[in-house]
């Protein structure tokens, strides 16, 4: 059998992951890739510019051209209706069975199932599942009792369990990043988790969704074998030679037993720059000192809102400002970059909020306040809190549901006029607080200048990230130009 999957803007490790096991089991895959040049579904949405360099028709032509015998996207809402929009076009060209998966999908099945262009669902981790469904198909062997599963046979939908998870996560498949090397500078930034899932439920994240739906089936949190991480990284450093690792866990230091050992292995045996997500109750000075002694260059904490009560009741984060300020001094004590993750547009959140915490930044030294626009995602539990509070409807969850929302770069949730020209200038207030000298802020909150910020061009705000992403060798985000640099030379030569 042969798969064809089909993505938008960046690598997947759920791609990767997919495409290992059924490569293992002896089934053919290959990918189709849209670079989604100013409209990437990630960060970028410059419609004039999307539309010069829109990919489609060589996109449909290359995943015809690849003779599949199954159509694969995986999507997340914010690709969902561009992955809609694909399919809807090769129905029209080809009856190859086509087949969405990913958080979306996993959220809410029974609303994708009335797109007609669709013929298999795959819910939550399905490495197992995908070989499964291929080998039973190249036998010609029914498929509609498949679990992970929902399958349309004969304009009916067979919906099948989730099965348990698998809670040895080192007998998976090391990630086929083959699978994405042409389309993605893979040797700038190795993309890798080291573990599945978050001890969390913040209301605005799907994680407290996919605990659920594995609560009796074995548990949605679980970690990889030191041996088994190291291994991968050995076996990628000679395939690719990277310059950096992403650890792209939600809490890369939420075990600290594991931690300490693989920080001492991954120095001596790896020994290349990294990055790492965390959270302010898994961080402290001593563990910001081996982070840094191991090679890690910067520390990603969220914290959402600044203001205590607010962020424990709204957003169910419950560590409080001390803590917060403890894991801030612990990274400028080891000599960490510290990013901070800020979200705007939060339900009845107030100028008074923002406010507050332009102060409460301009405190610390933060290389990079990270700023989204709250979306709403299917699921969850900030839907229901927004709706009590007034803030959307019924109707606007069947929008929510359907991918309607903005993306979290692009305005979010956020309807607002006189709310998004109040979040804009707070938006640019926050991106310039790492860039000038602390006294400066403090002035421009004084006089109020920053309530003009939201006449500023959209590439003023662009170009500060840029300086800063150089000022700080900000790997993350100089990666994520040398990408579109790449695929903007790409389509020039195409040509």
């Amino acid at each position: 059998m042969k798969v064809t999957f089909v993505t938008i803007g960046a690598e997947s490790l759920g791609i990767e992951y997919l495409s290992a096991s059924l490569k293992k089991a002896g089934h053919k895959v290959e990918l189709v890739f849209d670079p989604g040049l100013f409209d990437d579904k990630y960060y970028f949405n410059i419609p004039f510019l999307g539309n010069i360099f829109n990919y489609r028709k060589k996109l449909i032509k290359k995943v015809l051209n690849s003779k599949p015998d199954i159509i694969a996207f995986s999507v997340f809402t914010d690709t969902y209706n561009w992955a809609i929009d694909v399919a809807k076009e090769l129905k029209s060209k080809t009856d190859v069975p086509i087949m969405m998966g990913g958080i979306h999908i996993t959220s809410v099945p029974d609303k994708v199932i009335k797109n007609p262009y669709i013929d298999i669902l795959a819910l939550a981790e399905c490495e197992e599942a995908i070989v499964e469904l291929c080998d039973k198909m190249e036998k010609n062997e029914d498929i509609t009792n498949i679990e992970n599963f929902w399958v349309k046979k004969d304009g009916k939908w067979h919906k099948n369990e989730i099965r348990s998870a698998n809670m040895d996560l080192d007998t998976i498949e090391f990630p086929d990043k083959e699978l994405f090397a042409d389309d993605v500078r893979i040797k700038d930034c190795y993309m890798i988790l080291t573990s599945r899932g978050c001890p969390f439920r913040c209301t605005y994240c799907s994680n407290a969704f996919l605990l659920d739906i594995y609560k009796n089936k074995g548990s949605y949190l679980r970690r990889r074998g030191v041996d088994n991480v190291i291994e991968e990284l050995k076996q990628a450093k000679k395939k690719f030679n990277y310059k950096v690792v992403s650890f792209m866990d939600d809490i890369f230091t939420s075990d600290v037993k594991w931690l300490n050992e693989f920080l001492e292995r991954y120095k001596e045996e790896i020994d290349i720059p990294f990055r790492a997500i965390s959270h302010s109750l898994y961080f402290n000075t001593d563990i910001a000192k081996k982070l840094k002694k191991a090679g890690c260059y910067r520390v990603e904490l969220g914290l959402q809102s600044t203001d205590e009560e607010y962020r424990k009741k709204i957003l169910k984060r419950y560590e409080t400002n001390d803590q917060v300020i403890k894991a801030f001094k612990a990274c400028e004590e080891a000599g960490l970059s510290l990013m901070v993750d800020h979200i705007f547009g939060l339900p009845q959140e107030k100028e008074e909020h923002l406010l507050s915490a332009a102060k409460f930044y301009s405190d610390y030294n933060i290389d990079r306040i990270a700023c989204f626009w709250l979306s709403y995602f299917p699921k969850t539990e900030i839907i229901e809190i927004a709706k009590n509070m007034g803030e959307i409807d019924d109707s606007r969850v069947e929008g929510i549901n359907n991918a309607k929302e903005k993306m979290y770069h692009d305005g979010g949730s956020v309807i607002n006029k006189k709310r998004e020209k109040m979040i804009k200038d707070y938006d640019l207030l926050f991106k310039l607080i790492p860039v000038l000298p602390k006294s400066t802020i403090k002035k421009i909150i004084k006089n109020k200048w920053y309530k003009k910020f939201h006449h500023t061009p959209f590439f003023i705000p662009m170009g500060l990230e840029v300086v800063m992403a150089i000022k700080n060798k900000d790997y993350e985000t100089l990666n994520y130009i040398k990408h579109y640099s790449h695929h903007f030379k790409k389509r020039i030569f195409q040509k």
